[in-house]
């Protein structure tokens, strides 16, 4: 019995009693003398005591050469290799202490995370050592900088192993030493623990061997059972339990392996495995040459059907990867580790993907085509109880890894699939809805574009239906049966609901899919909308009161045309002046969810940019289930067709909507040429300058024509000039219709799939090769003839990538832009990409941003005497990816500083510009960038919020940036604030949306024009929503101290006093009025400037429209420009209404944002702009017919719609017509109600107040009265259904829709697999046993204390076996 006892003691108990580095050595001894006892005598009670007495003989006369040394002696270890690679630190120094116990109280070994950097242990004063640090992680390394610099200062010496060394690393004292390269580069355990004796032996004088660098295969494939490696296919695939069915190929990292941290590889190969898939996992770097090598067969045909790619990201390039994705040709999915976070850090992150791991976890993917970035693995700090040690390992989410073994299920459906069998949706969009607005940016998408699709299909073979549909058929049905309606028209509901087209998912149905639904999703959905019975959008009631979601749409066969739901804003009207952010709506919710459980879709195809499902609320980037995008989308694949000059939102579609883009061109390009008052105008101006030299009375004469004219047509507001009266003025005019004239415009619309007509590809080759100067004219044709045979390949190339992705197939990317800006980004037709945000601004590019910013603050100077003290920037994702940092630039040019980069130019940080360089004082800065902005360049965010802080800290009298963050410092202390948080808030210089919101919401606000009567209500809007602090260590906050929220009192302190309001263009297509964004964003924040301050600030523009000569220009010339090229030209006119439905849209869309640019920046808009538009296309001064353009494109509604903004702008007083106007007006607004009916938009029929002040003007004019009694009649059949017509019709409409989900109705019950959230179990980290651990205090001492108490207790067991015995 003792014998037993004491063997258990040796063996476990002594193993957990003794603890500390320096009592390793003597446990290692203790248990050695025991064993050597245990084989040689027997166990009785005389030589018990025996062994008890040699043991604490051992105890207080340790054998000299292996008891601790003196602490001065002792050599310190520090391993810092990353978060990535602790786990095979930690694994390192376990195998050092088991096989050197003669080490122990020799080497003080550390591993180090991030997570110990706020905490170091001190060095040993005098002591010798190093310490080996990976540079990969260079934001990781930082927090160790000091404590490797004091290592360095004592002698000791720090090698660096990873990443590439360079001059930074150089100056930083850190060693590139060959040899210890050589053991990372080849990785593993054995070749780790050699690097670090090598470096005991070498540098600290320790007797120990070390082996030199064994070769490890660095490509290879990874065998789950046995978890081991093989090099070749042939040997992994007799080894590989395989089965029939398809193969995904899982390139990884080698250090995965390496550390022996194979729990997310395991953990995704038992998913796949389980689904009946075979399994490739293969490493090797760079990634791509992995794939290169094992994924091909001998026949170069690809052995994988799908790519998971936890690789493919660090090293990736477009121009290596992109050539073997597309020989592979399948798609490749972005499964995501975690850098940092535990999955709980996760979760609970607004933010989600942390802020700096963005660009390496999904922008380089995004380069080479990686699409679907899905998080499956954290990162968990795992703490060893025997030693005290932490490390951090990566561990797989069970969930996530489900929703991405789902995903790689769906493109394998596609793959096999036949064509005739996949349901395939089309969504567009009709938000807000309305008759006259179903489109997209810059997209004939009503019927072009839906109608190039269908054909498209039809010919691959998908079931269209029996029946044979034309254009014409396609738009009236999608237009009659497909349309959003608002619920301010219930009898238009009614009508949709008893058609027998509608899809009507009856809400008890509804309520069990949404009970399945996540619970803290659902808590936001009924927090914001109430329970599913109380909807109100979109629903419909029959006569025995069983309600409906109605889902508009129209279906040939298996393909679906569908309208993306209204986002909800403009009919909860109270959300949009109170809410930042709120969840989508039961109708929005049902119409995804029954696209699978009811479509049964295979894909759907988001058709044009852009919609609204990957603006919902939620994380930034980095999805878990309960993030709004994530949960509606669900596994299936998106296909995303997208405008090539809008890369930014394209992005958000891709990470937020899990969409594969496929790119469109931009309408085509010419030169805008002059309408007949520009050229009246040029030919006074003509006139005039002849007359100067012959009689001065004439020449006064012309001019007094001149300044009529203008002042006329408006363009002295574009010229900021109340009268022309030199002759430099008169030039100003001739130069500014010389731009107008030569300008490059957009002429019509793109239809996806369709090429343009070959006069178009001509002229946007030549715009595109115009900027190219000094080219030889051989040189130039031969540019030109190339971008039009681009330009002529873009139209099928859409098309064929749009059946290739349905045929889930991998899509080459490539990159997007303006293609003024990048030819290279024709043909369309690729999944586009944008840049690393690391190398940007380039020198180059700093050196622009700076000349522009003195441009901009030299031009204030001449106007006013004096420099500006303080401006505002806006700032987008969308412009900053065209232009790569010109609008940073010009911020730190002001600020007084200016990037540093290293040797491979990236970006590393700001430096301060002397004042004596510098020439002035430093300016004052506010920066308002997009919600996209927050998401796409956080990294640049950091660095202007660095920029500010530099800028701050200088002691300067002329400082303002200082001076203005000292006033708001007082201010905060005044109300209660500590000192260190007022200093900081009083810093913050950049305000936005908070994480999950976007946009300011003007755009929707001030388009409800009846439902606010003074712009404060509008301008409280911004400050709600903007008010959200960026920098200073805050992201998103909005400030609360004492139960108040500081944030709208930091933002108007920060705007007041801005002298200048500035944006960025550098489209060529997408301008001032083309777009709501613009004015909610420069024209807010000018409203939000004057709101403060009771004036507004100049409005400026930097134009970059040609790169090659931005310039900075007041934004009444920008508008002014786009409106005399555009939308006042007739042959922009003509161009754009041959597009038809889309076309009218178009125009409707301009004048709306005229009415945006009307509220927030009255100054640009003058009462000549509105006449301008008004005669244009109302009075039809061009006699181009234009009535009958509308009435020809089927969209009556638009030019309604036009009428009735105008009407609108009238009666709230921002613009006074004479009454011949407003009667004109208030007439052709009438007449189009009589002609088709409302177009039942948000101003036409929920406009209240717009309809007494038509109802009026028509009554007041004799002529006009008759028209009044059929409009009144119009609005009420919008209001009222008609319940007698209603009856068995619609009774039999429901059960028909119910009852064939798969054709046109809603499932009764959930289908198995049909979106029931996954329930993952918990997966509990392993504790890993380490013997010998460092621990202080008494550890560290001579005597080992610990040990004493662990002989007591031995002595007590022994006892304890004697008296058993």
């Amino acid at each position: 019995m003792f014998r037993n006892n004491f063997d258990s003691i040796s063996r476990h108990s002594l193993r957990w009693l003794v603890v500390g580095s320096s009592t390793y050595f003597v446990y290692a001894c203790v248990a050695k003398f025991l064993a050597a006892l245990r084989s040689s005598l027997s166990w009785n009670r005389s030589n018990a005591w025996l062994i008890l007495a040699t043991m604490l003989i051992m105890l207080v006369f340790p054998f000299s050469s292996n008891s601790a040394a003196p602490a001065g002696t002792t050599a310190q270890v520090r391993l810092i290799l990353g978060d990535y690679n602790s786990s095979l630190a930690v694994k390192t120094v376990q195998a050092i202490r088991e096989r050197h116990p003669e080490l122990t109280g020799r080497v003080r070994f550390e591993v180090l995370t991030k997570g110990d950097a706020a905490a170091l242990p001190a060095l040993q004063p005098g002591g010798k050592g190093f310490s080996v640090v990976h540079i990969m992680d260079r934001r990781g390394l930082e927090p160790f900088k000091a404590s490797l610099q004091a290592m360095m200062r004592q002698g000791m010496k720090v090698y660096a192993v990873g990443g590439m060394y360079g001059k930074d690393d150089q100056e930083l004292g850190l060693q590139n030493d060959r040899t210890v390269a050589a053991y990372q580069q080849q990785g593993g355990l054995e070749n780790c623990v050699n690097m670090v004796l090598y470096l005991l032996q070498r540098d600290c004088g320790i007797a120990v061997k070390a082996a030199p660098p064994a070769q490890v295969p660095q490509f290879g494939i990874y065998l789950k059972d046995g978890h081991r490696t093989v090099t070749g296919f042939a040997e992994y695939q007799r080894l590989y339990r395989s089965r029939p069915g398809p193969w995904v190929g899982i390139p990884f990292f080698k250090n995965l392996v390496d550390n022996g941290e194979t729990a997310l590889l395991d953990s995704l190969i038992d998913a796949l495995e389980k689904q009946g898939l075979n399994v490739l996992p293969v490493f090797g770097y760079p990634s791509e040459k992995s794939v290169e090598q094992f994924f091909f067969d001998e026949n170069g045909k690809s052995r994988v059907q799908v790519v998971v790619g936890i690789a493919l990201k660090v090293g990736i390039t477009p121009q290596r990867a992109v050539p073997i994705l597309t020989r592979l040709g399948v798609p490749v999915i972005d499964a995501i580790s975690l850098h940092s976070q535990s999955q709980e850090e996760w979760e609970k992150s607004p933010v989600g993907l942390d802020i700096f791991e963005r660009s390496s976890s999904i922008g380089l993917p995004e380069l080479a085509g990686i699409i679907q970035p899905t998080v499956v693995a954290s990162k968990e700090r795992v703490k060893d109880k025997a030693s005290g040690m932490e490390y951090v390992e990566t561990r797989p989410i069970p969930e996530r890894i489900e929703r991405l073994t789902q995903r790689v299920k769906r493109w394998l459906a596609l793959q096999q699939k036949q064509n005739r069998d996949k349901h395939i949706a089309l969504i567009y969009y009709n938000y807000p809805p309305g008759k006259q607005n179903i489109g997209a940016a810059y997209l004939n998408v009503m019927p072009e574009s839906l109608y190039e699709l269908l054909n498209r299909l039809k010919i691959e073979g998908y079931d269209a239906g029996a029946r044979s549909v034309s254009k014409e058929q396609l738009f009236d049905e999608v237009h009659a049966y497909g349309r959003n309606i608002g619920n301010w028209a219930p009898a238009e509901i009614d009508r949709l609901a008893r058609s027998g087209h509608a899809v009507l998912l009856p809400v008890q149905v509804y309520k069990s899919w949404f009970m399945e639904l996540p619970d803290r999703f659902r808590k936001s959905v009924v927090k914001d909308w109430g329970e599913p019975d109380k909807a109100q959008i979109m629903t419909w009631s029959d006569q025995k009161g069983n309600k409906f979601l109605v889902l508009p749409g129209v279906r040939y066969g298996n393909i679906l045309f569908t309208p993306q739901p209204s986002r909800g804003w403009e009919q909860d009207i109270k959300k949009l002046y109170h809410d930042i952010h709120i969840a989508p709506h039961h109708q929005y919710i049902a119409f995804h969810l029954w696209l699978k459980r009811g479509f049964k879709a295979d894909a759907v195809a988001h058709i044009g940019t852009h919609g609204t499902h990957e603006w919902l609320s939620g994380k930034e980037v980095g999805f878990t289930r309960e993030d709004p995008p994530e949960l509606l989308i669900q596994d299936l694949p998106n296909i995303y067709p997208y405008i090539v000059d809008d890369v930014g939102e394209g992005l958000q579609a891709k990470r937020r909507g899990m969409a594969t883009v496929i790119d469109y061109m931009t309408p085509p390009l010419d030169k805008s040429g002059m309408n007949r008052e520009a050229k009246q105008l040029a030919a006074l101006i003509s006139d005039y300058n002849a007359a100067r030299e012959k009689s001065l009375q004439l020449a006064a004469a012309k001019l007094e024509d001149i300044n009529a004219l203008a002042r006329k047509t408006g363009m002295l507001t574009d010229l900021k000039l109340t009268g022309i009266s030199t002759p430099e003025q008169v030039e100003e005019l001739d130069d500014y219709l010389r731009e107008i004239g030569e300008k490059i415009s957009p002429f019509g619309l793109h239809t996806f799939g369709r090429s343009p007509e070959a006069g178009y590809r001509r002229s946007t080759a030549e715009a595109v090769v115009a900027i190219e100067k000094n080219l030889a004219p051989a040189e130039r044709e031969k540019r030109i003839a190339a971008m039009e045979q681009a330009i002529e390949a873009s139209g099928k190339r859409e098309l064929d990538s749009f059946v290739a992705a349905l045929a889930g197939r991998y899509i080459p990317s490539g990159s997007g832009n303006d293609p003024i800006r990048n030819p290279d980004s024709l043909p369309t037709g690729k999944n586009f990409y944008s840049f690393d945000p690391a190398f940007v601004p380039s020198p180059g590019t700093y050196n622009t941003g700076k000349k522009l910013a003195q441009e901009l603050i030299e031009g204030y100077r001449k106007r006013h005497g004096v420099y500006p003290d303080k401006l505002t920037f806006n700032i987008w994702a969308t412009e900053t990816i065209r232009h790569e940092g010109v609008m940073e630039s010009q911020i730190m040019y002001l600020m007084g500083v200016r990037p540093k980069w290293d040797e491979r130019g990236r970006v590393q940080g700001v430096e301060l510009i002397p004042r004596s360089e510098l020439g002035r004082g430093r300016i004052d800065v506010t920066m308002v960038p997009s919600g996209l902005y927050r998401d796409l360049f956080p990294n640049l965010m950091d660095l202007l919020d660095k920029a500010v802080s530099t800028a701050r800290d200088q002691q300067e009298e002329d400082n303002l940036i200082r001076r203005n963050v000292e006033k708001t410092r007082k201010m905060l202390l005044e109300k209660g604030v500590p000192e260190d948080k007022a200093q900081r808030l009083a810093s913050v210089r950049i305000f936005t949306e908070p994480s999950g919101a976007y946009g300011t919401n003007l755009d929707k606000v001030i388009v409800a024009s009846n439902t606010w009567d003074n712009e404060k209500q509008v301008i409280d809007v911004y400050f709600m929503r903007m008010s959200h602090l960026y920098g200073q260590g805050f992201w998103g906050d909005s400030a609360e101290h004492g139960g108040r929220k500081l944030g709208e009192t930091l933002l108007k302190n920060a705007l007041s006093g801005s002298k200048i309001a500035i944006h960025s263009r550098s489209s060529n297509v997408i301008a001032t009025l083309d777009n709501d964004d613009f004015f909610q964003y420069l024209g807010g924040t000018a409203m939000a400037i004057r709101a403060v301050d009771g004036k507004s600030p100049e409005v400026y523009v930097t134009n970059m429209t040609n790169p090659k000569k931005p310039v900075q220009e007041t934004l009444e010339k920008m508008m002014g420009r786009e409106m005399r090229s555009r939308y006042l030209n007739p042959e922009w006119i003509k161009a754009m209404m041959k597009e038809g439905y889309a076309g009218a849209r178009f125009v409707d869309k301009v004048t709306e944002h005229l009415w945006g640019w009307q509220v927030t920046v009255p100054e640009a808009v003058d009462a000549a702009k509105w006449q301008e538009m008004h005669e244009t296309w109302v009075v039809d001064r061009n006699g181009l017919g234009i009535k009958d353009m509308f009435r020809k494109s089927k969209n009556m509604w638009a030019y309604q719609s036009v009428v009735a903004r105008m009407l609108e702008t009238v009666r709230k007083q921002y613009w006074k017509p004479d009454s011949q106007v407003v009667e004109k007006l208030a007439e052709e607004y009438a007449k189009t109600v009589q002609e088709v009916g409302l177009a039942c938009c948000d101003h036409t029929c929920n406009n209240p107040q717009l309809t007494e002040f038509a109802t009026a003007t028509l009554l007041s004019v004799p002529g006009l009265k008759p028209l009044v009694p059929g409009f009144k009649q119009a609005l009420q059949d919008m209001k009222q259904p008609d319940a007698g017509k209603s009856g068995q019709k619609a009774q039999q409409s429901a059960a028909q829709t119910t009852a064939q989900p798969s054709k046109q109705g809603a499932n009764g019950a959930a289908p198995d697999g049909s979106g029931k959230a996954a329930k993952g179990k918990q997966v509990e980290g392993f504790e890993m046993k380490e013997t010998g651990g460092q621990q202080s205090g008494a550890a560290s001492a001579p005597i080992p204390w610990l040990f004493m108490l662990g002989f007591a207790g031995v002595v007590g067991l022994v006892g304890w076996g004697f008296r058993r015995r």
